[in-house]
Formats: C-alpha cells, sequence, structure tokens
C-alpha cells in the first residue's frame, strides 16, 4: 500500500545510479525497511525482507556494498561492523549457491 513511497525513493536514487537501476531499486527498498520495518542488518534486507538471498542471489552480489554502505550510514558502524556484515552475507551466499550446486534445491 505503500509502493508510491518506494518507487519515489526509487527515482531519487536513480540520478546517481543511471547505470544500475538495480542498485537504486535495493537501496529504495532498504531505505524504506529502514523507516518502516526494523531492517536493522544486511541478512534482515537480503533475506526477512525481500528474499532476494534465495529467489535472486546475483542481485544479492550486485547490490552487497551499497546496502551495507546504507546500513552503516543509517546506524553509525565503524569499519569493523561493516566487515561484520559483508563476512555475515558472504557466507550465506556461499551457503545458498552451495546448496543449490549440489542438487538440494531443484
Amino acid at each position: 500500500s505503500q509502493t508510491d513511497r518506494i518507487i519515489d525513493k526509487f527515482f531519487e536514487l536513480l540520478e546517481e545510479h543511471q547505470d544500475a537501476p538495480l542498485i537504486a531499486l535495493g537501496r529504495a527498498e532498504l531505505w524504506f525497511g529502514i523507516e518502516n520495518e526494523l531492517v536493522i542488518t544486511a541478512a534482515d534486507y537480503f533475506i526477512r525482507r525481500t528474499g532476494r538471498l534465495y529467489f535472486d542471489i546475483d542481485s544479492v552480489v550486485t547490490m552487497e556494498d551499497h546496502i551495507i554502505k546504507d546500513l552503516a550510514t543509517a546506524y553509525n558502524w565503524d569499519k569493523k561492523r561493516q566487515t561484520k556484515e559483508r563476512e555475515e552475507i558472504d557466507r550465506y551466499i556461499f551457503e545458498s549457491a552451495d546448496i543449490f550446486k549440489e542438487g538440494v534445491v531443484k
């Protein structure tokens, strides 16, 4: 019901990411999630809020740095916390890719 807010933010961010609309979309979704859905970590965003890790893993790889940077700005994370978030998401990516590679999920 509040998609118009996400779309407005998307177009605002698209000016910065003209060559990468997926990043603008991800950042707009994150912005909304931080403001309205208690998104606090990268895992909150990529797994619990959007499901991207399981349904569009390539988008996670594309967006990861931008999402973590925006979260760091929103929550005043230091470099150590940013590294921890990146390592956690990279581990989830590896585990998810491994599951699909092994044929556990068909």
